[in-house]
């Protein structure tokens, strides 16, 4: 590793400084790379306050280390220890408040740890949280799609959706993956009406934009074929449909528009939808939470039963983070496994 490239390339807030310390470092290149990824993080949060982490107040030490979003205790912990440095090379040893934060609160930082398990989880509650604020129909209908297990291949089944498929009766939707396997999806009513009012809505916008209007989706029958998008691909039908970079893109300014939404991508949207999915059914009784019951709800969602003892895992875990172990009482979860 060319550990003094790899520090130029790094951005920070008072790039001299923070450059000139790192470069004096007596530690291995590991260590030197991770204190300069640190010092790096905490370059937001100087660009926030218009001021060098050696200028901090206690109670600006205490929100930084709250929001630096390190996912494990030794890194946050290593964190801190690189400030604690950086503040005694610029020759500040004697009013270092970061040595006095850390004599204080060093054996309390596990709590400022974010458990990313957990922030990608969607509830329920914060699902329709979350939709009551999203404003247009399009956004929210590529949510609750993703939600309700419309995925495929890069997306594929998503991006490649009609509503002529949609069977209003049965709430059912037909879906073609990448590799032209159909399946049905139950669909809820709202998702229903939602793609009913995005496809209609985005006609519109297809005959009032003569700008787009011969070059993208004039004829093309899928629901999320707007205008608006800037980028799209042509399938193996040589028909134009939206491109999975576009669908990536309106996720980032979904995170970047709404509160508590930095965590929201179609992955964490359709494995949220399946744990609701998983531990909805076991409340009314219809499955049992063993190898069994969560085959039962992944086949639903077109997964393969390779798939299984890693989502008994995976429930598991949520269901310790959650604090919601009584579903798991009655069984140990070896026994779950071998059910």
């Amino acid at each position: 590793m060319d550990i003094q490239r790899e520090i130029e390339k790094k951005h920070y807030y008072n790039r001299e400084n923070k450059i000139d310390f790192l470069l004096n470092l007596d530690d291995t290149e590991f260590t030197i790379d991770k204190k300069a990824y640190a010092l790096q993080k905490v370059s937001k949060i100087e660009d926030e306050l218009n001021k060098d982490i050696m200028d901090f107040t206690y109670d600006e030490i205490e929100y930084t280390m709250k929001h630096l979003e390190y996912r494990h205790i030794m890194n946050l912990n290593l964190a801190l220890e690189t400030f604690v440095e950086y503040v005694d090379y610029l020759g500040k040893s004697k009013n270092n408040l970061y040595r006095k934060y850390k004599r204080k609160n060093g054996e309390s930082l596990q709590k400022y740890v974010v458990d990313l398990k957990l922030e990608k989880y969607f509830s329920e509650d914060k699902l329709d949280k979350l939709l009551n604020e999203i404003e247009t129909n399009r956004e929210k209908g590529l949510i609750l799609a993703l939600y309700e297990g419309i995925r495929g291949k890069h997306l594929y089944e998503l991006r490649t959706l009609k509503v002529e498929n949609i069977d209003e009766i049965n709430k059912m939707v037909k879906v073609m993956d990448y590799d032209k396997t159909e399946r049905y999806v139950e669909i809820s009513d709202k998702l229903i009406e939602l793609l009913f009012l995005i496809d209609k809505e985005e006609s519109v916008v297809l005959k009032d934009d003569k700008r787009y209007r011969e070059r993208y989706f004039e004829t093309t029958p899928y629901v999320f074929r707007s205008a608006e998008y800037l980028s799209v691909v042509r399938n193996i039908d040589g028909e134009d449909i939206v491109s999975n970079h576009t669908i990536n893109s309106i996720f980032k300014s979904i995170q970047k528009t709404y509160q508590d939404c930095k965590y929201l991508t179609p992955v964490s949207l359709v494995n949220s939808g399946i744990y609701n999915r998983i531990l909805k059914e076991y409340s009314m009784g219809k499955i049992d939470l063993n190898y069994r019951g969560i085959q039962k709800v992944l086949e639903e969602y077109g997964f393969s039963k390779s798939g299984v003892y890693g989502w008994i895992r995976k429930v598991n875990d949520l269901l310790e983070r959650l604090g919601s172990l009584k579903v798991m009482e009655e069984d140990s979860f070896k026994e779950l496994l071998l059910n």
